[in-house]
């Protein structure tokens, strides 16, 4: 048997499913007032009620309440986003090649900044590279 955790299922918009909260709120009260309870509560005495009340026969079919929930519920999942593999954007990755101009005329050796301003190029490319590890450095 899969362990739960090891399902690769992901949802790309989880946040969607929270719309199933409303639906569930709105299917239960609908199915509320529809019932006989609801609908002769105010009108019959509770002791009478339950003896007074006739179960609808099994032969009718499928109600209208039912296929509307099912319809939402089941748009709503599809609004989810289900997926089997989680994907980044394209835009995440970064695979454009790295480039560096450094000018290497006279004004990089004057000391105005400590260190100078070749050694900080140095240090600000060094922790450019160290930054991104997986580029390829040549």
């Amino acid at each position: 048997m899969h362990d739960a955790a090891a399902i690769p299922f992901h949802l790309l918009r989880p946040l969607w499913l929270l719309a199933l909260i409303p639906v569930a709120a709105v299917f239960a009260w609908v199915r509320w007032r529809q019932s006989p309870q609801a609908q002769w509560g105010g009108v019959i005495a509770p002791h009478l009620l339950n003896h007074l009340i006739v179960q609808p026969g099994a032969g009718r079919g499928v109600s209208p309440l039912y296929l509307v929930a099912a319809a939402l519920s089941l748009g709503i999942v599809a609004l989810s986003g289900p997926t089997w593999r989680r994907e980044l954007p394209p835009f995440v990755e970064d695979k454009a090649p790295l480039m560096i101009a450094l000018s290497l005329d006279a004004t990089m050796g004057q000391s105005d900044v400590a260190p100078t301003r070749l050694e900080r190029a140095k240090q600000k490319i060094r922790d450019l590279l160290a930054r991104a590890p997986a580029r390829a450095r040549g």
